[in-house]
């Protein structure tokens, strides 16, 4: 285990009882993104390429509460310029990355 130092530039973390140095780099500040609902007002198909991030980028979806209840979920396409929407589908507390960057995504 241990801490990382700085953490926005890094850390060590290792798992399976084995120490291992691992780096990495967080956005400071974060983007941070709240869709309420239930809402009429959903977002547009966009990538955040397009909003000058790098590719190296990735997004996290983090439901706090049920679709079921908000009727609010994240749609994103399979690959780049693929268009294929589909829902991240996960329950609430759980999480799901994707690469925001170049695959489109929107809230509905």
């Amino acid at each position: 285990g241990g801490g990382g130092g700085d953490p926005s530039s890094g850390g060590e973390g290792g798992g399976c009882g084995v120490e291992a140095e691992t780096e990495f780099w967080c956005q400071c500040p974060p983007t941070l993104r709240l869709q309420p609902g239930p809402s009429e007002r959903y977002g547009t198909p966009h990538s955040d390429k397009q909003y000058g991030h790098q590719d190296g980028e990735v997004n996290f979806w983090l439901p706090l509460t049920a679709y079921e209840r908000t009727r609010t979920s994240l749609l994103v396409e399979s690959a780049p310029g693929r268009g294929d929407y589909k829902p991240i589908d996960v329950p609430p507390g759980a999480m799901a990355a994707f690469h925001g960057t170049l695959c489109r995504h929107y809230a509905a």
